[in-house]
């Protein structure tokens, strides 16, 4: 029998593999005469590589760019190929250094130039929320005369709902795409202009001797409509329509007395009239 080192079985060399693995995850050098040692059972020698002897994983440094410099001041530079321009400014400056890009940020003009730009954006914004108010207005007033002349056309709200009525208006009227449709025109201007119209009424008809003529008719369901109309001279105004349950002298009463009450305090009554036999 030999006096030469005993072959090495798989599972003894993996595990003294895993036993000579250094800290930093790398083999340690380990001589033939350990690893035979180690085999027979003796005491495993173990050569341990230094710091000096170990490779260390190079220093990445993050590469600098107009981009990445124009990120770290966000709103005040902007990138142009390999050059960084101040928004304030509207110059090139040098970014390969921070403390570069720091001192034009603490200069004078810069501070300068900055709250000029801040001065000149904020009243450009103000002149931009005046012109917008001012178009809102315009176009306003066009929808109220317009549902006010539909209204007095008696032309119903729903014709607006057409849509080559509404490219009409939007090709050859200013501001024309921008008029509602029925349903909004009903709900948010015919209410205001009927509230104006009751106040110019009461206007026409303050401190005058008035006559008050009533007729009574029914619509479409059967129902009682009483017209209620003032009378001036030569002056007739349809002043209220109301409905009534039956039509009778106490059912008229109350519906002058209601109109009355609400639209014509000052006026000096003259005469009443009923038409269709209402008494």
């Amino acid at each position: 029998m030999s006096d030469g080192p005993l072959p090495l079985s798989t599972d003894v060399f993996l595990e003294q593999t895993r036993a000579n693995m250094s800290t930093d995850g790398r083999l340690s050098a380990v001589s033939p005469a350990s690893t035979a040692a180690g085999s027979s059972g003796g005491a495993t020698r173990t050569a341990v590589s230094t710091p000096s002897q170990r490779r260390r994983a190079p220093t990445v440094y993050s590469k600098v760019t107009p981009t990445s410099r124009a990120n770290e001041y966000p709103g005040t530079f902007r990138p142009d190929g390999q050059q960084l321009f101040c928004k304030f400014c509207n110059v090139a400056i040098s970014w390969g250094k921070a403390s570069s890009v720091r001192d034009h940020i603490k200069s004078k003009s810069h501070k300068r130039n900055k709250d000029e730009y801040d001065r000149t954006s904020n009243r450009t914004v103000m002149q931009t929320l005046q012109s917008m108010q001012t178009a809102s207005e315009v176009n306003k007033g066009i929808t109220q005369d317009l549902v006010r002349a539909l209204i007095e056309a008696d032309i119903p709200l729903e014709k607006m709902n057409c849509e080559g009525l509404r490219n009409f208006f939007k090709k050859h009227c200013r501001g024309g795409g921008t008029i509602p449709r029925a349903a909004t025109l009903r709900e948010s201007y015919v209410i205001p202009l009927y509230e104006a119209h009751l106040d110019d009424l009461k206007s026409f008809f303050a401190a005058k001797r008035i006559s008050i003529l009533m007729d009574e008719t029914t619509d479409d369901c059967a129902r009682h409509v009483v017209n209620v109309i003032f009378k001036y001279r030569d002056t007739l105004k349809l002043v209220a329509m109301e409905f009534a349950d039956k039509v009778d002298n106490i059912s008229m009463g109350q519906v002058v007395a209601g109109v009355v009450n609400r639209f014509v305090k000052k006026c000096l009554l003259l005469t009443i009239r009923l038409t269709n036999n209402s008494l």
